[in-house]
């Protein structure tokens, strides 16, 4: 195929102005155009190559113009070269690893590097094994726990904010309205609603509802919910809530006029009525199990 560099690079969007304005002069161009724009929001390879040769037979030719069965073959053959390409390319480029876990349920696992990453009940965490080399970069929704290897930067991004590392061991919890960070070993820095801040082993940041606190201190050597503990200092009870019924994989009932009213205390994830107690004794609320998984917390 003629121009056959220039039009990879048509395909997955490298291709510069000025060698896409030299492909516009090529009779290739004029033939693979709408085939290339059919193709422009492809997200899996489950294209239909039957359909997209029908679809090509149908291309408007200009008038009085014969086409030879010679011609439709050649343009035949491209388009489904095209088609091949970009399903190979969809299938080899964009290609990531997701881990995720359910409620009640905690995993650990290795990144390409060596890293070790224990995640947290009802989290998830997306990378690119392929490109794992050239960009130690994750996502996460949720909580982890993170030993970093040495080695080229190493970046956490979530939806309230991305942490960046060489090699420490911190742990990032992103759920909806909480996020925090909290450094074990070496340097972590968080970037945030704009702002950068920079821990060191002991130190946390905490950012609720958006609104970001100071850094704290602590003395941990991991974080609690690896010790099957949960504690919350001045947290809207709701997000305590939520994460009892994370660890558990129960439904909570209760009052919302209590989900904004500041909470510290902490359970344990050993047993579901101690857990519950714990939460209900500090704001005098009873505690009522309808059965093993439906609890309702009343004033």
């Amino acid at each position: 195929m003629q121009h056959e560099k220039e039009i990879l690079k048509w395909i997955d969007g490298t291709i510069t102005d000025s060698e896409l304005a030299e492909l516009r002069k090529t009779p290739e161009y004029a033939q693979l155009k709408p085939i290339i724009e059919k193709t422009a929001n492809f997200k899996k390879p489950d294209f239909n190559v039957e359909q997209a040769l029908e679809g090509f037979t149908k291309l408007k030719q200009p008038k009085n113009k014969v086409v030879t069965l010679t011609s439709w073959k050649k343009y035949a053959s491209i388009a489904a070269a095209i088609i091949l390409m970009v399903s190979l390319y969809f299938v080899f480029a964009n290609t990531n690893t997701t881990v995720n876990t359910d409620y009640a349920e905690t995993t650990i696992f290795n990144l390409p590097d060596a890293s070790e990453v224990v995640l947290n009940s009802g989290s998830e965490i997306v990378y690119s094994k392929k490109n794992w080399e050239k960009k130690r970069e994750l996502t996460l929704s949720g909580e982890a726990f993170f030993k970093v290897s040495k080695g080229k930067t190493f970046d956490v991004i979530t939806d309230q904010g991305t942490v960046t590392v060489v090699g420490t061991q911190f742990n990032v919890n992103e759920r909806d309205g909480y996020f925090e960070v909290a450094c074990f070993e070496g340097k972590v820095q968080v970037t945030t609603n704009n702002k950068e801040v920079l821990l060191t082993p002991g130190k946390a940041i905490i950012m609720i509802q958006g609104n970001l606190g100071d850094v704290t201190e602590f003395n941990a050597v991991t974080p609690d919910w690896m010790n099957n503990q949960s504690d919350f200092n001045e947290v809207p009870f709701a997000l305590v809530i939520e994460e009892l019924e994370r660890e558990f994989n129960v439904k909570i009932n209760y009052d919302k006029s209590l989900a904004n009213k500041q909470f510290t205390g902490g359970f344990n994830h050993g047993d579901l009525n101690e857990a519950v107690q714990s939460i209900a004794f500090p704001l005098n609320l009873k505690v009522t199990i309808k059965d093993q998984n439906l609890i309702e917390l009343n004033e």
